[in-house]
C-alpha cells in the first residue's frame, strides 16, 4: 500500500489516496496496526495532492484524518507532518475552487484536532485569519456555523486573546446568533433563512453556545458586547414560550445564555 502512495504520476497518485482513504474512513481500519503503519505515508500524500487537487482531497481523506486524530500514538505524528498548517492555510485563504463541503470537513478536522493536540501554537497562529474569514463570510450557509466554533475554541485558549480583530468578531457573531432563531407558536423555530441548512450544523448549536459562555465568564467586555446587543430580551422571549415539547437543546443552550446576565 505504501508503495502505491510512493507513484510519481499525479493522476495514479490521486486515483490511490482515494482508494486508501476509502479503507481508512472506516475507523477500525486506521485503527489497525496497518492503518497505524502507514498514517505517515498518507499524510504526506494528502499534503502532496492539496497542490493540485485540493477539493477532491479534501472530500475523501477528510474522515481519514479524524479518525487517526482519535488515536493518541498517531497524533504526534499529525503534528510532526505539517498537515494542520496546510488545512488552515487552505481555510483561510480559500481560492474559490474548493466547495464549501470541503471547507467545512477542514473545519471539522481543526476542530477535533484542536481538542485534542497538545501543541495549540498552530491553531493560534490562525485565529487572527479565522476571525477575519468569519467577519467577512455570507452568514447563509454552513461554513460560518463552522468557522464560528473554531475560532471560539482557539480564542478560548490561554493566551490566545489579544487581536485587533476580536471585539469585531464576536459583536459580528452576536449579530449573527440574532438572526438564527425566532419565537413562534411551538416555541423556538429556526429562521427561513437557515431552515434548510439547520440539520447539517444543528450539532454545532452547542459547541457555540458553550465556547461564548466560556468566552463572557472570562473576559467582562465580551459579556458587555452581549449585553449591548439586546440579546437578553431576544432569548428572555425566547425562552419565556410555553411548550408542550420537551426541553430541547436550543431551549437548554438559550437558558445558559441567559444566566450569564443574572447578577
Amino acid at each position: 500500500m505504501e508503495k502505491l502512495l510512493e507513484t510519481e504520476r499525479n493522476e495514479f497518485l490521486i486515483a490511490c489516496l482515494r482508494t486508501v482513504s476509502a479503507w481508512l474512513n472506516v475507523q477500525v481500519y486506521a485503527t489497525s496496526e496497518m492503518g497505524i503503519a502507514i498514517e505517515s505515508t498518507v499524510l504526506k500524500t494528502i499534503k502532496k495532492c492539496l497542490k493540485t487537487n485540493a477539493d477532491d482531497v479534501l472530500k475523501t481523506s477528510a474522515p481519514a484524518i479524524l479518525n487517526y486524530a482519535e488515536i493518541m500514538p498517531c497524533r504526534s505524528v499529525i503534528m510532526e507532518s505539517g498537515i494542520i498548517q496546510c488545512l488552515g492555510e487552505i481555510l483561510v485563504t480559500p481560492d474559490g475552487k474548493i466547495s464549501e463541503e470541503a471547507l467545512c470537513l477542514v473545519t471539522q478536522c481543526l476542530m477535533v484536532l484542536c481538542l485534542e493536540s497538545p501543541d495549540k501554537g498552530p491553531f493560534t497562529m490562525m485565529l487572527q485569519s479565522l476571525m477575519q474569514l468569519f467577519i467577512s463570510l455570507p452568514k447563509s450557509t454552513s461554513l460560518p456555523f463552522y468557522i464560528a466554533a473554531l475560532a471560539l475554541m482557539i480564542w478560548n485558549l490561554e493566551g490566545a486573546k489579544n487581536y485587533v480583530e476580536q471585539e469585531r468578531f464576536f459583536k459580528t457573531l452576536v449579530a449573527f446568533l440574532h438572526n438564527i432563531h425566532k419565537v413562534g407558536e411551538t416555541g423556538i423555530q429556526i429562521t427561513e433563512s437557515y431552515r434548510e441548512i439547520w440539520p447539517s450544523v444543528e450539532q454545532l448549536w452547542p459547541i457555540i453556545v458553550k465556547e461564548l459562555i466560556r468566552s463572557a465568564n472570562n473576559e467582562p467586555w465580551v459579556k458587555e458586547v452581549l449585553l449591548e446587543s439586546g440579546i437578553k430580551r431576544k432569548i428572555q422571549n425566547l425562552t419565556s414560550q410555553d411548550s408542550e415539547e420537551p426541553e430541547s437543546d436550543l431551549h437548554s443552550g438559550y437558558g445558559l445564555l441567559l444566566t450569564l446576565f443574572e447578577d
